[in-house]
């Protein structure tokens, strides 16, 4: 069963257009991601929609109520990618 409190690295060839932090650089627990403002900043922003392309380790932060969440897509125990998202603290 894969760790949800891990991101997986992002190793599809698709994603070698797409900017974010390293996983390496953001602290995850269960309900929380916390990183720096610079890695923040690395992120781009779908609040509304999902962006396109779905493979393991892809990132993005959304707008929420309370604030940011980290989103990004893992595998699930059926090697699906499924959305997993934490409230973001910054450091």
């Amino acid at each position: 069963m894969p760790d949800k409190n891990v991101i997986p690295p992002m190793t599809n060839p698709m994603g070698k257009g797409w900017t974010q932090p390293k996983p390496c650089d953001i602290e995850l627990d269960d309900t929380h991601a916390l990183m720096s403002k610079s890695n923040f900043d690395r992120l781009p922003v779908y609040s509304w929609s999902y962006p396109s392309g779905v493979y393991p380790g892809k990132m993005w932060a959304a707008k929420v109520d309370t604030g940011f969440q980290l989103r990004w897509f893992g595998d699930d125990e059926n090697g699906r990618c499924q959305i997993n998202s934490r409230s973001v603290l910054i450091a």
